[in-house]
C-alpha cells in the first residue's frame, strides 16, 4: 500500500512539473547567461572551458553574472542540450524539471531514513506540490539542481553508519553516493560551501565525542577537495579560481545585489511562509513535538543543516531561492506534525480523516499560490515585494483619487477553494471529536 502511495506521489510530482513548464518566458539575464555557457561547451566540448573562464575574468561586463565556478551546472546543462538535441532554454529547463522529480524521490527516502516511511511519503507529497519547487523546476537556472544534489547529500551522509568504520564494505554505497553528490553540490553554487559547513561541523564534533569516527572527517573533507580539483581539471588555474571567487564576492556590492540584501535577517523566513504556508506552519508546530524523532541521529543532522542554512541566509542576498534547499527538511518536519496529530485519533478512519484534511489543505493552498504567483502574475524572482504584490497583499500601484487607490477588479477564486478545503478539515476534526 505504501509503495503504491509513493509511486502515486512521484507520478503526481512529475506530471505537475511537466504541466508547469507551459508558457514560460525566460530571463535575458541569468538564464541567457547560463545558456551561453552551455552553448560554449555543447559546441566546443570540455576543451572550451579554459576560454570560458578567461573570458569571464577579463570581461568586466560579465562580473555581475554567475561565474564558471559553477562548472557542475554548466557541464550538466551542456549535456542536457546534447540529449535534448538543441541548445535552448527548454533543454536547461528540462534539467531543472528532472532535478525536481529527483528531489521528490530523495525527500521520500530522506524522510524514511530520518523518521519513518510514512513521514517520507507525506513529505514527498508536500514537496511535489510545493509552489517554490514547481517554480524552480520550470526555470533555466541551477537552483532546482542544487536542491536535488543537497537532498541526496543529506540522505547519503545520514545513511553512513556512524558506529562502524566509514570505509567498511557495507558503507561503500552511501560513501560513494555522498562523495559524488556532495562534490556536485559544492560545484553547483559558491554558497553551497557555507551550508556544507554544517556537515563538517557534525563530523568533527562526533570525532571528538566517540572513538573511531575520524574517517567521517576525512570523508566530509574529500568533496571540497574534489570540487576544486574538478575546476582545475577542466582547465582553470588556481589564480583564475581565486579571481572568480573575488569577483563573485564583489558582485554583492552591485545595486541589484544590495536591493536583495536589504531588510531584516528573517526576511527569507517570511518569504517561505508566503510561498509554502502549510509546510511552514506544520514545521513550526513540530518544534513542540518530540516523539519519533528526538532520538534519531538523522534528524539531528537535518535540523543542524536547517539551522546553519537559516543563519547563512541571513547574511546572504535575501532571495528565497537560496533557502529552497531547506524545503525537504521542512516538509519532513511538517509530515511529523501531521502524523503526530493523526496518531492521537482512536481509529484508523479518524486518522485517515486528519491526514486527508491536512493534505487537501496543503495541496489546495499550494495550487492556488503557484497559479496566482507564477502562472497568472509571471513572477520570475520571488522577492518579498513581488510575492506580496502577486498575492494582492499590498496596495497596487495606481492613481490615487479621494484617498482611494484605483485598481482593477481583484479575482481570487482559489481563496474560495482554500476556504472550502479549510471547512472540510474543520468538519473532519469536529466529527472525529464528536465520535470520540
Amino acid at each position: 500500500m505504501r509503495s503504491g502511495a509513493l509511486v502515486a506521489v512521484m507520478v503526481l510530482g512529475a506530471a505537475l512539473r511537466l504541466f508547469a513548464r507551459d508558457g514560460v518566458s525566460f530571463s535575458p539575464a541569468d538564464e541567457a547567461h547560463y545558456l551561453a555557457m552551455a552553448r560554449a561547451l555543447a559546441d566546443g566540448g570540455l576543451g572550451a572551458y579554459p576560454s570560458l573562464v578567461a573570458e569571464h575574468v577579463q570581461n568586466t561586463g560579465l562580473h555581475a553574472y554567475p561565474s564558471p565556478l559553477r562548472y557542475a551546472h554548466v557541464v550538466l546543462a551542456a549535456l542536457a542540450c546534447k540529449i535534448h538535441g538543441s541548445v535552448s532554454f527548454a533543454a536547461l529547463a528540462s534539467l531543472s524539471t528532472l532535478a525536481g522529480v529527483v528531489t521528490v524521490g530523495a525527500t521520500a527516502a530522506l524522510g524514511a531514513r530520518v523518521v519513518g516511511l510514512r513521514h517520507g511519503i507525506l513529505a514527498a507529497l508536500f514537496v511535489a506540490v510545493s509552489p517554490l519547487q514547481l517554480a524552480l523546476g520550470r526555470r533555466a537556472l541551477q537552483d532546482e539542481v542544487v536542491v536535488a544534489a543537497c537532498t541526496l547529500t543529506l540522505l547519503a551522509f545520514i545513511s553512513i553508519d556512524r558506529n562502524a568504520r566509514v570505509f567498511a564494505r557495507h558503507s561503500l554505497v552511501p560513501v560513494a553516493l555522498f562523495t559524488a553528490s556532495a562534490s556536485v553540490f559544492l560545484a553547483l553554487k559558491e554558497t553551497s560551501m557555507l551550508l556544507y559547513a554544517a556537515l563538517v561541523g557534525i563530523a568533527v564534533v562526533d570525532a571528538f565525542r566517540r572513538d573511531g569516527s575520524w574517517g567521517r572527517v576525512a570523508l566530509v573533507l574529500a568533496p571540497p577537495a574534489l570540487a576544486v580539483l574538478g575546476f582545475l581539471a577542466l582547465g582553470g588555474t588556481v589564480a583564475q579560481g581565486v579571481d572568480l571567487v573575488r569577483l563573485s564576492a564583489a558582485s554583492a556590492n552591485t545595486p541589484y545585489a544590495q536591493a536583495f540584501m536589504a531588510g531584516p535577517p528573517h526576511r527569507v523566513v517570511v518569504d517561505l511562509f508566503l510561498l509554502i504556508p502549510c509546510t511552514m506552519v506544520l514545521a513550526a508546530a513540530s518544534l513542540g513535538l518530540s516523539s519519533g524523532r528526538s532520538t534519531s541521529p538523522g534528524w539531528r543532522v537535518a535540523a543542524t543543516f536547517a539551522a546553519v542554512t537559516f543563519v547563512a541566509a541571513a547574511g546572504l542576498p535575501k532571495n528565497v531561492r537560496f533557502t529552497a534547499v531547506l524545503e525537504p527538511v521542512l516538509a519532513i518536519a511538517a509530515a511529523h506534525t501531521l502524523l503526530a496529530w493523526s496518531d492521537r485519533a482512536t481509529s484508523a478512519a479518524k486518522r485517515l480523516r486528519v491526514i486527508g484534511a491536512g493534505c487537501m489543505l496543503s495541496v489546495t493552498a499550494s495550487y492556488g499560490i503557484f497559479t496566482r504567483v507564477f502562472l497568472e502574475r509571471g513572477v520570475y524572482d520571488p522577492t518579498t515585494f513581488d510575492l506580496l504584490a502577486a498575492l494582492d497583499a499590498v496596495p497596487p500601484a495606481g492613481p490615487v483619487t479621494a484617498g482611494l487607490v484605483t485598481a482593477g477588479t481583484v479575482t481570487m477564486p482559489w481563496l474560495l477553494v482554500l476556504a472550502c478545503a479549510t471547512a472540510v478539515g474543520v468538519a473532519a476534526s469536529v466529527s472525529a471529536r464528536s465520535e470520540a
